[in-house]
């Protein structure tokens, strides 16, 4: 394995023009390859030495292959003598720890007062003091991993890959995550304290640093060079989706292995909004955004991890005209705000059955109901009624005949207001009782309107008739106590005066006994 190694470091040693990777294979010394000063032993909290020997190494890939390694104790560690590195970094790490409780030091940058570096807390990834980063949980004890660092000394970006395969980035912008100056050494394992004995036992069979920064590729030729054969494994967890609330999505996909075994087990983080937590594609139906990361384990030590996310759309907020009465044979045009697009119901007394805005026409009463869809695909409905109001039914006052300059009152009901016309011989227009006072016939119509705005008309007629031409029997001379009879025609009915010396006040014909000489009318 160390020839192979050694191979790719020619390989990679053309492609940089900063300080090449400066290896240690932990093959019975510290000592490192290119000019990389010695790794010494660090040991606190009751730690004894460590040990060289050879191990049987196991990645989260699978078996790679029986490999040299340094184990070391609870308490002990390694320092690396940095003699260039300040900014910008690359530094590899393949090692296991025989337990993850609490924080696990995997690089600490010795100032001599912080603990800031690269940790496990429990089994996730931490760079301590600002938190977690990466997928997690994710790391299992005893499992080998390769840990890459790779700091860009101009962005001040630190890329973690993890087996080749990028992991998480940071922005270092306190610049918490690098060593005080080029002489200041980078501790693996243990604090650069001795008093804290935040540590755990495990082996480490590779490491490397290097002043320059590698690319993608070149951390994976790395990986890829550490073991000869490997068995791998992938998680998906399925591709992001967005729901309406209450929809549900199936995530997750089929793992794949190469070398594994292929029975694999699931677990699904958070549980919430899931149908079973421990299936490779459960159904998720949740309340609030959610990111759901998936574990996947095939039993001989290849652990993946992959992540998706659900996205909640809002529900559109659909608004509507407000309810109202119209009367028979109108309409009321509808408008919906709040969405993209509408469809109305019930569509047969409507002008359209989509839009925001549509004509209503009903023949009765009717609810009607506006389903509006978001750019999001997301739907709520709004529900406006239509009330349908009734025509008054207006009385009148029944048809007059009048004489010639003669009036007669015309008196309304039925409604709640009136309106008169013709209202030029009326004394108004307005009111449920008015005056007509026509020089001719004239047929009077009154429009009542109610409470809800419905209209009803009614008629009536104003006669206007003619005086009658009056005849009456030519003038008499009478002998004192005689009496001359009087006649009258060109009228239905007759009244005479004086009626103290006739016969009678009324009728065609009377007699007339006056004492002296008296006109009669």
């Amino acid at each position: 394995m160390k020839n192979k190694i050694l191979f790719f470091l020619i390989t990679i040693n053309c492609c940089l023009n900063a300080q090449p990777l400066q290896e240690y294979f932990f093959n019975n010394n510290f000592n490192g390859t290119l000019g990389g000063g010695p790794l010494t032993q660090l040991l606190s909290c009751g730690a004894a030495l460590g040990s060289f020997g050879t191990q049987s190494v196991t990645t989260s890939a699978g078996f790679c292959s029986n490999s040299t390694a340094f184990c070391f104790n609870a308490g002990g560690g390694l320092s690396y003598p940095n003699t260039s590195i300040t900014s910008a970094y690359s530094i590899n790490v393949f090692c296991k720890f025989s337990a993850l409780s609490g924080y696990t030091r995997v690089i600490d940058f010795s100032n001599g007062t912080s603990d800031n570096g690269m940790y496990l807390l429990n089994n996730c990834l931490v760079l301590y003091p600002t938190g977690y980063v990466g997928p997690c949980p994710y790391f299992n004890p005893n499992v080998y991993y390769l840990f890459t660092f790779i700091r860009d000394g101009v962005t001040n970006v630190i890329s973690v890959y993890v087996n080749g395969i990028f992991f998480a980035s940071y922005l270092d912008s306190g610049n918490l995550y690098r060593p005080a100056t080029s002489t200041s050494p980078i501790v693996f394992f243990r604090d650069d304290n001795v008093a804290p004995c935040e540590s755990q036992a495990g082996c480490i069979s590779y490491a490397s640093v290097s002043s320059s920064t590698l690319s993608a590729a070149q951390v994976n030729t790395v990986w890829l060079n550490i073991c000869n054969t490997v068995s791998t494994c992938t998680a998906t967890a399925g591709s992001s989706a967005s729901v309406c609330p209450g929809q549900s999505a199936t995530i997750g996909g089929t793992p794949t292995a190469v070398g594994g075994s292929g029975t694999f087990t699931y677990s699904w983080t958070p549980s919430t909004g899931l149908n079973n937590a421990s299936i490779a594609n459960p159904v998720a139906t949740p309340t609030v955004q959610t990111k759901y990361t998936v574990t996947i384990n095939d039993g001989i030590g290849c652990v993946r991890n992959d992540s998706v996310r659900i996205y909640i759309n809002p529900l559109p907020t659909v608004t509507i005209s407000p309810s109202s009465t119209i009367c028979p044979a109108t309409s009321k045009t509808l408008t919906a705000g709040g969405a993209v697009s509408y469809t109305w119901s019930p569509s047969a007394s409507l002008s359209s059955a989509n839009g925001f805005s549509v004509i209503a026409s009903p023949s009765s009463t009717t609810i009607y109901t506006v389903t509006g869809k978001n750019a999001g695909g997301c739907i709520k409905s709004a529900t406006v009624q239509i009330t349908m109001g009734t025509n008054p039914v207006i009385t009148i006052s029944p048809n007059s005949t009048i004489c010639p300059v003669g009036s007669a009152t015309l008196t309304a009901s039925g409604a709640t207001s009136y309106t008169w016309s013709p209202s030029a011989t009326l004394s108004s227009a307005n009111g449920v009782s008015v005056t007509a006072s026509p020089v001719a016939t004239t047929v009077y119509t009154v429009s009542g309107k109610n409470a809800s705005g419905c209209l009803g008309t009614n008629t009536v007629q104003v006669a206007v008739t003619v005086n009658p031409i009056i005849t009456i029997s030519p003038n008499a001379t009478i002998c004192p106590a005689g009496s001359a009879t009087l006649s009258t025609s060109g009228a239905n009915s007759y009244t005479w005066s004086p009626s103290a010396t006739l016969s009678s006040a009324n009728g065609v014909s009377v007699t007339a006994t006056p004492a002296a000489t008296t006109s009669r009318a």
